[in-house]
Formats: structure tokens, sequence, C-alpha cells
């Protein structure tokens, strides 16, 4: 009976860890896994990973590795079909990381950094609920880290992360944060992340990798797009061999207005098999080109249609299409794409509706004004304002683009730093348009909040802030009003 109970405990250790047997380091064969990752060789850095798993199983760092793998993966082609794979991969990390002895920094930091990944994905994919959440775990998991470990470096770069989305959330889940006293400042997360990079030269490559690409898209999309360029631009110095950096300098490049150098970066992305194949560049090329009013931009959003993408995304292409057409004196094929764009719409938004009104009463968009919309865009600022030269004394035809055309010159001036013509014409798109619903007149607010803030005139910013809340039921909304917060509690 001895030797019975003797050999069922010998079974049990060796097909049961305990939980003392799980550990978290990263040995020199995991250097090359973490470079595949942040390069986007994601299918060599899986093979590598499951070789070197079955030798060393209890190594919670492979669980960690594969997480970034996946959630990058579904980051990058936003393919909702791999949700589920990602929940899965995150939560066996956190398991994983749950049998680590207590002793270890990376047990809370791993588990509050899998969770703010799972935040991430749910925000990509509109589960906005989850989303905050996730944010909202995340923070205690990380904090209580850092009291415990306040000299593992790396938490700092989680918290400087967390501390500037915690204060982007839009007001309708800050209830989720506020009741347990979370508060959020953009300005002092990039501080946490810029000090964290400024420190990190032996952190890990991951950690480095995702720390610059976190402090480039918050700079980005919440505080300055010209200073995000330059920050990333300077840390993409491979661009020709990391695809990663190709995709982020791209989309942080098109976005601030610097069309030539997204196009030049994109032109000399690697495109050997090895890397991951994105048909969102296919997108991208398109969006460049439009640009430059290059018409060719055509056959790359064909391209990307042809491929499987998101709804919202098919629908912008389709909408470039549509302007293609238009642009192209081409009023058939503009109905025509515009209708399927249209089509992928949840619902028609306030710009699409005064569009339609026009187009009932045989009013086509005026080409000028989308031509001086595209080049501005591409950062071609000259060109732009050309083109809205060409119908400056122009009676528009009707009201929506005539309050558009303010607002178009107003965006030129308050790019060219010429504050007081943007004031002026901000201020005469909101009297232009005060009859009709369209985003141009809370934007326009915005923008005067934004530039009363930089020349220090903090009341007068305040009350254009506040003026955003006048408007309800137009298109970016949340986007607009979530700014406009933000704003406000930066001059607080």
């Amino acid at each position: 009976m001895r030797y019975f109970i003797f050999i069922i405990i010998l079974i049990a250790n060796l097909s049961f860890a305990k939980g003392s047997d799980f550990y978290f380091a990263y040995k020199s064969a995991h250097i090359p896994i973490q470079e595949a990752i942040c390069e986007l060789r994601l299918k060599e850095a899986e093979v590598d990973l499951y070789r070197i798993t079955a030798s060393d199983k209890y190594n919670v760092a492979n669980d960690y590795l594969r997480l970034y793998l996946v959630f990058y993966r579904i980051m990058v082609h936003q393919d909702k079909t791999l949700y589920p794979l990602f929940n899965a991969t995150k939560n066996n990390c956190i398991e994983a990381v749950k049998k680590l002895d207590n002793t270890s920094p990376y047990k809370g930091y791993i588990k509050g950094n899998a969770l703010l990944l799972g935040a991430l994905v749910d925000g990509a994919f509109e589960e906005y609920l989850r989303a905050v959440n996730g944010f909202r775990a995340a923070h205690s998991e990380i904090n209580a880290n850092e009291k415990a470990f306040p000299n593992f470096l790396t938490n700092k770069k989680e918290l400087g992360v967390l501390q500037a989305l915690i204060g982007t959330i839009p007001a309708q889940y800050k209830w989720i944060t506020d009741a347990v006293g979370l508060k959020g400042s953009i300005k002092d997360g990039l501080k946490l992340l810029a000090s964290y990079l400024e420190q990190s030269k032996l952190e890990p490559l991951l950690e480095r990798h995702q720390a610059a690409l976190f402090y480039a898209l918050i700079e980005l999309n919440f505080e300055d797009k010209k200073a995000a360029f330059n920050f990333y631009r300077s840390y993409a110095t491979n661009t020709k061999e990391n695809l990663m950096q190709v995709f982020v300098l791209v989309y942080i490049a098109e976005k601030s207005g610097n069309n030539e150098v997204a196009l030049q970066v994109l032109k000399q992305a690697p495109t050997s098999d090895a890397y991951e194949k994105i048909p969102y560049f296919n997108f991208l090329m398109g969006d460049i080109l439009l640009h430059k009013l290059d018409y060719s931009g055509a056959i790359w959003f064909k391209k990307y249609l042809n491929t499987s993408v998101t709804k919202n995304s098919a629908k912008d292409a389709y909408a470039r299409l549509s302007w293609i057409e238009l642009l192209s004196h081409n009023k058939e094929k503009y109905l025509l794409y515009r209708g399927m764009s249209q089509k992928l719409q949840k619902q028609t938004g306030s710009e699409e509706k005064l569009v339609a009104q026009d187009l009932g009463v045989g009013i086509y968009p005026d080409t000028q004004l989308l031509k001086a919309r595209l080049y501005f865009d591409g950062g071609y600022y000259d060109k732009a304002k050309h083109a809205l030269h060409e119908v400056s004394g122009k009676v528009f035809p009707s009201q929506f683009q005539q309050t558009e055309y303010f607002y178009r010159l107003g965006r030129i001036n308050q790019e060219e730093n010429r504050p007081s013509d943007a004031i002026t014409n901000y201020k005469r798109c909101i009297e232009s348009g005060a009859m009709i619903n369209t985003y141009l007149l809370p934007n326009a607010c915005l923008q005067l909040g934004n530039i009363y803030a930089k020349l220090g005139y903090k009341e007068l910013a305040a009350d254009y802030y506040k003026k955003v809340a006048n408007y309800s039921n137009y298109d970016y909304a949340d986007s607009i009003k979530q700014l406009a917060k933000v704003g406000l509690r930066k001059l607080e």
C-alpha cells in the first residue's frame, strides 16, 4: 500500500508542475524572438517560440512573448476573427503568471500588462466598456506592483501609458475610473514614458519598443502631431528591415502632414515572405497618393478592397474612390462608389446628409474644396491655399459648402501659424453654418480653444472648449468631445 502511494505521488510530481517550478527569465534564445516580434517577422518568432517552450515549459517568459506576438498580429491586421485567440492567449498568460513566486516583480507587472493589452484590443473593436474596465484593472495591478517593487523600472513604462490613457477616457465611461479614484493626465503620462525611455538602455527590447510606440501614438492623437512625427522619425532608424517601424512611421507621417516621408518609407518597406503581409499598406499607399492628387491611388484602394478588411475601412476606401471619380469628372461612378460607401455605414453621418440634400437638388461637392482638403491632409499647405484661392470670391450654391470654405481656410491659417487669420475664419465658419449640422462647427470651436490656449488666453480657450458640448449628432462626435475635455483638463 505504501509503495502504491509512493508511485501515485511520484506520478503527480512528474505530471503537474508546482507553483514554485514556474519562473520568469529572458534567455539568450529569447533575444532573436523579441527582435522578430518587434520587426513583425511573426511566423519566425512563432516557430522559435514553440521550439523553446517545448524544452523550457515552466518559463513564463514564453507565455508573455506569445501574448505579444498575438497582440501585434491582431492589431496590425485589425482582424476580429483573431479576437478569441487573443483572449485565450491573454488568459493563459495571466494563469501562468499567477504561479510565479510573490517575490518576483514580474508577477504583478506581466498580469497588469496583459490586462492593458486586452483593454487596447477591446477598444480597437469598439468594446469600450470592457476596455475601460481593463484599464482600471491594469492600473490597480501595476500600481500595487510599483508599491511592492519601487525600483523595478519597467513599472514606470506601464504607469506612464495608463496615466495618459486614463486621461483620455470618454465622459460616458469616466464613472468607472472615478468610482475608484483613478485620475489621469496625458502630460504626466508622457513624462513618465519619456523618463522610462531615457533610462531604458538595459531594458528588454520588447519593452523599449512598446514604450516608444505608445509615446508616439499618444503624442500624435492627444498632444502634438509634429512632435510625435519628429520623435518617432528619430527612433525608427531601421525602416528598410523593420516592418513595425515602417507601419508606425508611415501612419504617423500620413496623419501629421508629412506625406512625402510616408511615401518614401512605404516604398522602401521590406517585402520578403519573412514579414507579415499587411493589406492596410495598400490603403495607406492609396491615401498618400490621393493627397498628392495622384489618381493612380484608385488601384491601391481596389487592391485593399480585394482583401479581408473591416467594414469601417472598406467604407473609407469606397469614399476615397468616389472622390477620385468626382475629381476626374465622372459623376456616374462618383455616385456608384458613394452609394457603396454609404451601405457600409452604421448610420448616415451629418456631413453625408448635407451632401445628399445638395445632390437632391443637383449640387455636387465642390472639387476645389475637396482638393484643398486632400492637399491639407498631406501637408501641402501652399497647394491647399491655392485651391481655395481659385474660389475665394465664389458664391457657393449651398450653405454647407460656404461653411466648409471658411473651415478649410481656418485650418490652413492655423498650420501656417497665423492665429489671427485662423480665428477670423473659424468664427466665420461657425456663423455661416449656424443653421446646419456638421462636425465642422464643433471642430472649429475645438481649434479656437487650442489657439487661445496656445496664446495664453485661458478663459477664451475654456469658453470655446465648452461650446463643443452645444453640438450633437455629428460625425466624429466622440473624438471631438474627448479632445475638448482633454483641452479643459490641461487648462486646469
